[in-house]
């Protein structure tokens, strides 16, 4: 439900958007809201690298944001850990695959 584009843009059909999973933030904690707050605030004014060096790297910031939001999502300090351990290289992977697919 995207339309394929050239270089760091993508192209979201409406409907799709409608379709996102997102947090309800009127069904959040205030205490699962304050820490998104407190991320944000932490990381508002990092300079954050492009996507694969994030993932490659670990890129701290990176790390923080998706444990505050998996934290969130229920998963344990443990699962969370176990969790980006194996997304960052999955990711990496795919996204370097599409970037060759893309150079033809």
């Amino acid at each position: 439900m995207r339309r394929e584009t050239r270089g760091a843009y993508i192209w979201f059909v409406a409907s799709a958007i409608k379709k996102f999973l997102v947090p309800n933030i009127e069904k959040m904690s205030r205490t699962d809201i304050e820490d998104i707050l407190r991320i944000f605030n932490k990381h508002r004014s990092t300079k954050f690298p492009n996507i694969i060096e994030q993932l490659k790297g670990n890129f701290p910031a990176r790390v923080d944001i998706d444990r505050s939001i998996l934290k969130i999502l229920g998963f344990s300090e443990k699962e969370a850990h176990q969790l980006l351990n194996y997304l960052y290289p999955a990711l990496t992977k795919e996204i370097e695959q599409l970037k060759t697919l893309m150079e033809g």
